[in-house]
């Protein structure tokens, strides 16, 4: 069998999969400078804008580090805020609800289509310096 192209390359960092954790790694990795590859089985392709489109929920720790990524001001305008929560479990005791506001935060989290992480990724993937995508 011959080996895969690109086999005997040597990288700082080989990332498998430019999904939604892949590419973020790419986007944090991009200024140390490393030489890295993103192996994908295929292009990424961003889906239309749909009335049932997937989302999904981002909890305030998880919004901070696409903030300290610098891709949460392109993702926000497409993302719900989530203001409050209800934990139950039907047909047990107890029950636990807060709000954003009483613990201080403008959100508790923000729910976010999965197509806006896409369409993210996928303008700022090609501009980063040392990282090449290989299909």
């Amino acid at each position: 069998m011959a080996p895969a192209r690109g086999a005997s390359e040597a990288v700082d960092v080989a990332i498998v999969g430019g999904g939604l954790v892949g590419a973020s790694l790419a986007v944090a990795l991009a200024p140390l400078g490393l030489d890295v590859v993103l192996i994908e089985a295929a292009p990424q392709t961003i889906p239309p804008r749909r009335w049932d489109e997937r989302c999904i929920g981002l909890n305030a720790a998880s919004v901070r580090i696409f903030q300290s990524l610098g891709v949460w001001d392109e993702m926000l305008p497409d993302a719900t805020a989530i203001a409050s929560t209800h934990i139950s479990e039907r047909g047990r005791f107890g029950t636990a609800r807060f709000t954003a506001k009483e613990a201080g935060l403008p959100a508790l989290g923000y729910n976010t289509p999965l197509r806006s992480f896409a369409e993210v990724f996928e303008r700022r993937l090609p501009a980063l310096p040392g990282l090449r995508r290989v299909m």
